[in-house]
């Protein structure tokens, strides 16, 4: 799963995307550049990846695991 929160001109968006294995695969590989390539490509070609997002229960284990994160993390 990828959350991205992209911008265009006035308007913003977020996506939260189901991954398939060869994007798994380059993200194992590449890292944050393939999560930047992917994310890029979604704000710029929404249209492609739109089947893949709006999964309500994808998008509530995303925002479970950002609020653990959250909760979790050293006070600065």
């Amino acid at each position: 799963m990828l959350d991205v929160n992209c911008s265009q001109s006035f308007v913003s968006f977020s996506a939260v995307l189901r991954l398939t294995p060869d994007e798994v695969t380059r993200i194992d590989a590449l890292g944050h550049k393939a999560t930047d390539d992917l994310a890029r490509s979604i704000q710029y070609r929404q249209g492609t990846y739109s089947t893949r997002c709006g999964d309500p229960a994808l998008e509530a284990a995303s925002l479970s695991a950002i609020k653990g994160w959250q909760a979790n993390r050293p006070a600065a």
